[in-house]
This record gives structure tokens, sequence and C-alpha cells, in this order.
């Protein structure tokens, strides 16, 4: 059974979400949430 590429995506993005905010606090997933939305735009 394959998956498609964004159930990839978003499972390693809750995981660097969850690493982030595990080591670097809230404003870490901020700003690089921030540097996300402009990469994609």
């Amino acid at each position: 059974m394959t998956f498609p590429i964004w159930v990839y995506v978003s499972i390693t993005g809750v995981l660097v979400y969850l690493l982030l905010f595990r080591f670097y606090g809230h404003a870490a997933i901020v700003s690089a949430f921030k540097v996300r939305l402009i990469a994609l735009s």
C-alpha cells in the first residue's frame, strides 16, 4: 500500500514541529512557520 506524498510531508512536518517545540519553544515554531510560508509563496 503506497501513500500519497502529502502524507509523508505532513507526518514529517508534525515530527519537526514537536522537536522544535520540545527543544526551542514557541518562538522557534512561529519563526519556522513564517519561513515556511515565505518559501511556499
